[in-house]
């Protein structure tokens, strides 16, 4: 006889992918949006927005038009909540600001690298979390105005989350041995909830 092959529930394969704090003027969310619609009809990848900002508003109302059933907006959360949303997230977004470039590396990349969260970085041209990504093995880099690929990696990994477990592993030992000083993710919250009302504008 056949060995009986147990059923698996129907999140047991979820991929859970977050974006959180500030998305302004400068934050291109095209890509990100138009990747969210190419991976409309894949069942069991579900994307959480929380933040706020003028292309929050405008990305909130492009995706409720369109219907989009694969994502969540949550505005700005507690911080309690907001912690407990990065420690169940599978691969967390940050998107390039054009104003920040060689200025500052925004403290959500420390924030999600501290609690081993692979990076999924959309961005053009190389920069200080480019080169983080690329020394340490902490995620995926997206060209702005690359949905094609954004849909092909989140795909793939979504197939295998193996490479995710790996990225996380990496991920905490490189924060641990490179970056701790910098920022923890205790400090990132607390930045998020000092800003909200700063950043909704």
């Amino acid at each position: 006889k056949n060995p009986i092959t147990p059923v698996k529930k129907e999140d047991e394969r979820a991929l859970k992918i977050l974006y959180t704090g500030n998305m302004g003027r400068s934050h291109e969310y095209k890509t990100l949006l138009d990747g969210i619609k190419g991976l409309r009809n894949t069942p069991g990848i579900d994307f959480i927005i929380t933040g706020g900002g003028y292309n929050y508003e405008i990305f909130k109302k492009e995706a409720e038009k369109d219907n989009l059933g694969n994502i969540r907006f949550k505005g700005f959360v507690p911080k309690k909540e907001l912690s407990e949303l990065i420690d169940s997230a599978d691969l967390c977004i940050v998107i390039g600001n054009e104003e920040l470039i060689g200025h500052i590396v925004p403290s959500k990349f420390y924030g999600y690298l501290s609690r081993a969260k692979p990076i999924l970085y959309i961005n053009s041209g190389n920069d200080e979390i480019s080169h983080h990504i690329s020394i340490g093995q902490l995620g995926f880099q997206i060209p702005n105005g690359s949905s094609e690929e954004f849909c092909k990696v989140v795909f793939d990994v979504y197939n295998n989350k193996a490479v995710l477990a790996e990225m996380s592993a990496c991920a905490a030992s490189y924060y641990a041995s490179n970056l701790k000083r910098n920022i923890s993710l205790d400090k990132y919250l607390f930045l998020i909830k000092e800003s909200e009302e700063t950043l909704a504008k």
